[in-house]
């Protein structure tokens, strides 16, 4: 993993030289950013802000290349799926769903990326550009421990049957991945050096949540989100 690391952080490094060493426009910028989970990440958080701050080079007429360094972190839960599921042999079977009120989780993710992009359309009043992006993710998940013992109304009466005895030791997870995004960019300049810019992107690292099953959470293979963007950048 070490070895793969210094690998591409030694192409990066030789093709951000490469780019700097050519005649264009420098860019700076910075954007605020709400990330939308999507596929069996969004089973665990809800959406959350963050931001990014960047800065590159217009290498000719249609291409720009960009270093980026993002943070963002997940920690409101989606309530809906915090729940564990009771089949309870005593009332013939019956299913029960109770929520996990006292759930705490969290992913921080703090990255180093660099994005491509490419003009599509330049009008008057917008241009349009596609962005490839890659890089390096450095993430934390961290999940609390939960013990607790479910109850329901057996009878609805008031006359509690505990069903459920939950022992989930705490979970905490470190590591660096790789990851990948790719979207669209939608630029409107306000002068010839001042732009606010728009996007659109879907993300992906390339890391594993591990699952609890004694909370009903299935493993998240691949943390993917959808990114909606906006900020102001400068041209040099």
């Amino acid at each position: 993993m070490k070895l793969k690391i210094f690998t591409i952080s030694v192409i990066c490094f030789l093709l951000f030289a490469k780019v700097f060493a050519q005649e264009g426009s420098f860019i700076v910028g910075a954007n605020g950013a709400y990330y939308l989970p999507f596929g069996g990440l969004a089973d665990r958080f809800d959406g959350t802000i963050g931001g990014s701050f960047y800065l590159g080079k217009e290498v000719s007429k249609d291409w720009t290349w960009v270093g980026k360094i993002e943070y963002f972190k997940y920690s409101e839960l989606n309530k809906d799926n915090m729940f564990k599921t009771v089949t309870v042999p005593e009332l013939n079977d019956q299913v029960f769903k109770l929520p996990l009120t006292k759930l705490k989780m969290s992913l921080e993710v703090f990255s180093l990326t660099t994005e491509a992009k490419y003009k599509l359309f330049d009008l008057s009043f917008m241009q349009t550009q596609v962005n490839i992006g890659f890089g390096f993710y450095k993430w934390a998940f961290s999940r609390g421990d939960y013990y607790d013992s479910l109850y329901v109304d057996s009878l609805g009466t008031g006359t509690m049957l505990k069903v459920a005895e939950i022992t989930a030791p705490a979970l905490n997870l470190k590591e660096i991945n790789g990851g990948f995004s790719f979207g669209l960019d939608f630029d409107f300049p306000i002068t010839k050096s001042i732009i606010f810019s728009l996007a659109a992107n879907y993300k992906m690292i390339l890391a594993e949540l591990w699952p609890t099953l004694s909370l009903d959470m299935e493993a998240v293979s691949g943390l993917q989100m959808f990114e909606l963007r906006g900020g102001v950048k400068l041209k040099l």
